[in-house]
């Protein structure tokens, strides 16, 4: 039996090929026979003679030049829908030549539209009172043949009278003939706009034709001192500061002494104009080499709290968890419990036969019985054969930022860029590594402590990287979230409150991006981590001052010896693309689709998780994501592809998606004080 059904597979296989090319073929003839009956049409309608069609006439098609086929066929055309009977030929021959290049699937649907164009063009001539010289030429009783006599006097204009008929007419005349001809009006219009542009363009003035031969002279308007953009002229002030700081520091030359030869000052040459040299100025500027690390001592202790549930209580909730699902029919048993500091994770494996989908529905029941505020159900659990119901805890345990930065994980990790984000389910400390993301992307509901992340994000940085090693662009358009950070020496501008300058400081980032690439080309590396780490020795140290050439002393001057990472975060998405959507969404699409060898990354925060906000161009680079308490299941699934979200409690409860992964994992987020941020 097998083998048959293979054979037959097989032939009707073999059958699809060999029938493909003759069923083109055939198309190909039905074009032309069809195109053929068109033009022959064609000829008989220009031909025609009412004199060939008579009750007592035995010659008829005497004047016609397809004989008595054209001259019938003609008339029937003309009789049924008047002067649109001249349209009808036109038709038939751009269906026929349409059946050569087109599959029948995109031929049938134009027939209809065609045929309801037929019918709206002949009740339109039926109204209109110009025809009349050739209603009495073609020898037909109203302009519109009987079709367009029904339609426009009898039916629909009796109805909704002349004016409303004729309206009706001419939309759906006009969409017939868009959709036969497969025309776009958006693009239409937008090509008609580009001619008159053009026209416009071409078209010259009053004062070019009257302007004498000779060419004036023209000179330049003085520009005024606001005409420029203010948020450049802003950015370039700053880096204009920076520069000359640098050169203050390197004003005077630093002169080694040697045994044999008294060394030659070295000249200082200046910088060609037009360099871009923005780059350098920012990072090589001004070393921080007495620059102190923040020392633990500057957080609060964390407050002891309670031990959380006890064994009786996880005991009692297990069972009355249980119960709910025997009374619903649901056979399972719950085999492990994971205690977190918000909510306590119940493991439960269903029985045999038992559908998951099931115990997924049961979700607000079983929040309505175990007297909680939401529950969420994770089914299954990625790598373990039980589904996991998520009940929040009796007593809440907050997770204070100073117990995770004082973990072995983040003294002794190897993390390049760590984010200090919280405690899971299990109650391990949640600490990733920015650099292997190499993007986030945060979004929650105003209140659900997405703020309160993205200091811990950040302070958690600081309390591990030296100006030297990281540098920060922060952008705040709400003003009131990073002003404290508006002093430190980490940030390559003051933080950015406006929405105009974000743009300028996304292609500040490209460009510096692009400029690192050519570094890395120049050094033989691929990445930041390989730049940093090359063996960097002087030729002065090999050969002496006389062999380096001045290629080599320019080539070695432009290539910094160690580059910090650059971490760009935007606090709230939404109002920038309110702002300059295009312009932003290019940028950081750009940014995150390249940067990450370069060590730029991003991360990005929004309160309103919108597809306008969270497009697919910014969600395709950007793997790892964060989600608190949301409003609707929908916001839900723009940020994490799927509902989750909403169930959370808000205050810090999250979901996060780490990277490598799929699997959402619930965690309590780390709580940092004003005051702490202040000291650091």
């Amino acid at each position: 039996m097998i083998w048959r059904g293979g054979f037959f597979y097989i032939t009707r296989m073999a059958k699809t090929k060999t029938e493909e090319p003759v069923r083109s073929g055939w198309r190909e003839i039905a074009g032309i026979l069809v195109g053929t009956v068109g033009l022959m049409l064609l000829l008989g309608v220009l031909s025609y003679n009412p004199s060939d069609i008579g009750l007592f006439n035995n010659q008829p098609g005497s004047h016609n030049w397809i004989g008595p086929f054209g001259a019938r066929t003609a008339y029937a055309a003309f009789m049924y829908f008047g002067v649109a009977g001249y349209v009808i030929p036109f038709c038939i021959l751009w269906i026929g030549v349409s059946a050569v290049f087109w599959s029948a699937h995109k031929i049938y649907p134009r027939l209809l539209w065609f045929v309801l164009g037929l019918f709206c063009l002949s009740g339109l001539l039926d109204m209109q009172q110009i025809w009349h010289g050739v209603v009495e030429h073609l020898n037909i009783g109203s302009p519109g043949g009987l079709m367009g006599e029904m339609l426009a006097q009898r039916t629909l204009g009796y109805w909704i009278g002349h004016a409303g008929a004729g309206i009706v007419f001419v939309v759906l005349f006009a969409i017939s003939v868009i959709r036969m001809l497969d025309l776009h009006i958006i693009d239409l219009a937008k090509q008609l706009w580009e001619w008159i542009k053009t026209l416009k363009m071409d078209t010259p003035t009053t004062e070019e034709i009257i302007a004498p031969s000779e060419k004036p002279k023209r000179r330049r308007a003085p520009r005024k001192p606001g005409s420029e953009p203010k948020e450049e002229l802003d950015i370039q002030k700053m880096l204009e500061k920076q520069r000359k700081a640098s050169e203050a520091k390197k004003a005077k030359p630093v002169v080694e002494k040697t045994g044999w030869e008294k060394p030659k000052p070295k000249k200082q040459t200046a910088p060609k104009p037009g360099a871009n040299t923005q780059f350098a100025e920012v990072n090589e500027g001004e070393t921080h080499a007495n620059y102190r690390l923040p020392s633990l001592d500057l957080l609060d202790p964390a407050v002891p709290q309670g031990k959380g549930m006890s064994p009786t209580e996880i005991a009692d909730t297990a069972q009355r968890l249980q119960d709910t699902l025997e009374e619903f029919g649901v056979e399972a048993r719950v085999t492990g419990v994971q205690q977190g500091p918000v909510v306590t994770c119940y493991e439960i494996e269903p029985a045999a036969g038992v559908r998951v989908e099931r115990i997924k529905a049961l979700a607000d029941n079983i929040a309505l019985k175990m007297h909680a505020e939401s529950i969420r159900i994770q089914a299954p659990i990625p790598g373990k054969g039980v589904c996991g119901v998520e009940v929040p805890n009796t007593a809440r345990a907050s997770v204070f930022f100073r117990d995770l930065v004082e973990s072995q994980k983040f003294q002794k990790g190897k993390q390049v860029l760590p984010l200090v984000l919280g405690k899971d389910v299990n109650g391990e400390s949640m600490i990733y590594d920015l650099a292997k993301m190499p993007h986030l992307l945060i979004a929650g509901a105003t209140g659900s402590g997405k703020s309160v992340c993205m200091n811990s994000i950040l302070t958690g940085l600081l309390m591990k990287h030296s100006p030297d090693d990281m540098r920060l662009i922060l952008v705040d358009p709400k003003t009131v979230e990073f002003h404290q950070y508006n002093n430190l020496p980490h940030l390559v501008v003051p933080v950015i409150t406006n929405a105009k300058k974000v743009a300028l400081g996304l292609r500040w980032a490209i460009d510096e991006m692009e400029r690192r690439y050519k570094w890395f080309n120049q050094a033989g590396v691929r990445d930041l981590p390989s730049f940093n780490a090359r063996t960097i020795q002087k030729q002065e140290e090999l050969f002496g001052d006389e062999i380096a050439s001045e290629e080599s002393e320019k080539k070695k001057n432009q290539i910094p010896e160690k580059l910090p990472y650059i971490v760009i975060v935007i606090d709230e998405l939404a109002d920038l693309m309110a702002v300059a959507q295009q312009e932003i969404e290019a940028g950081i699409a750009r940014l995150a689709a390249k940067s990450r060898a370069a060590g730029i990354h991003m991360i990005l925060a929004t309160q309103r998780p919108d597809v306008k906000v969270i497009t697919g161009t910014i969600k395709a680079n950007f793997p790892v994501r964060i989600a608190f308490k949301v409003s609707q299941g929908n916001d839900s699934r723009t940020i994490l592809d799927r509902v989750g979200a909403e169930k959370l409690l808000g205050k810090g409860d999250m979901l996060v998606v780490p990277p490598g992964s799929d699997k959402h994992i619930r965690s309590q987020g780390a709580f940092t004080r004003d005051g702490e941020i202040d000291r650091v």
